[in-house]
């Protein structure tokens, strides 16, 4: 008899943790089952009709790591915290600020033992996954500055952006977002290149700074900035 109330107790928290009464579609757009993480940790959403909830649990460790309320439940998984890849220590996440089109996403990179932030990492510019043992990310945060984290080692560094050229920029042209100023890296196996354009006035012509990226010095450590007044070819020997 204690066991069958012991499992009908459980059964109770469990639905009350995935489950709205007033709100069935919830059932089908929500779903609570967890993602194992290699060491044993847990990601899984959870919900009522007050909010629907984002869990991180390792062990005794549990804690809510994102939160949307009742009148935005309906865009779980599509708004704010969505997807999410595992790392050797870390797991990575994008936060999504509109359902739909078109802000880009931010990163937040989260430790995966303790379930705590380790960085948030800005918006998106490029992701580099083709080479097991060479996993990095690269992203802008605000107006002035570049990350470029290492995923297997954590390892980040950080790159100025002259100040207020970004924004400038932004404010002299049509483009909405600082992201939309940069081109898709060139990448090999030594060198990350990477270019953006710029406008110091609206009647100015287009710059472009390109940043080069020595993959073969620890984890991008040596940088070398040049700037043109055009686009020209790149040739990396």
């Amino acid at each position: 008899m204690k066991t069958l109330i012991a499992i009908l107790f459980s059964l109770n928290i469990y639905s009350q943790n995935c489950n709205c009464e007033s709100k069935p579609e919830l059932k089908k757009i929500i779903s609570c089952k967890k993602e194992k993480f290699s060491n044993g940790s847990t990601l899984s959403w959870q919900f009522d009709c007050n909010s629907s909830r984002l869990i991180f649990q390792n062990g005794k460790i549990k804690k809510t790591i994102f939160v949307l309320e009742s009148d935005l439940m309906d865009f779980t998984g599509r708004l704010g915290y969505s997807n999410w890849k595992e790392y050797n220590t870390t797991f990575l996440i994008e936060n999504r600020p509109v359902s739909g089109c078109c802000d880009p996403s931010e990163f937040i990179l989260f430790d995966k033992n303790s379930g705590n932030i380790v960085k948030e990492l800005g918006t998106y510019l490029y992701q580099y996954n083709k080479r097991e043992d060479r996993k990095f990310i690269i992203t802008l945060s605000g107006f002035d500055t570049i990350y470029v984290t290492d995923l297997l080692t954590t390892k980040i560094k950080k790159i100025k952006i002259t100040s207020g050229r970004l924004e400038n920029t932004l404010k002299n042209t049509k483009f909405l977002f600082a992201n939309e100023l940069f081109q898709e890296p060139v990448v090999t196996n030594r060198f990350v290149v990477l270019k953006y354009k710029y406008k110091n006035s609206k009647h100015d012509n287009w710059k472009v700074s390109t940043i080069k990226i020595d993959l073969n010095k620890g984890l991008l450590f040596h940088i070398c900035y040049c700037h043109y007044q055009s686009f020209p070819q790149l040739i990396i020997k």
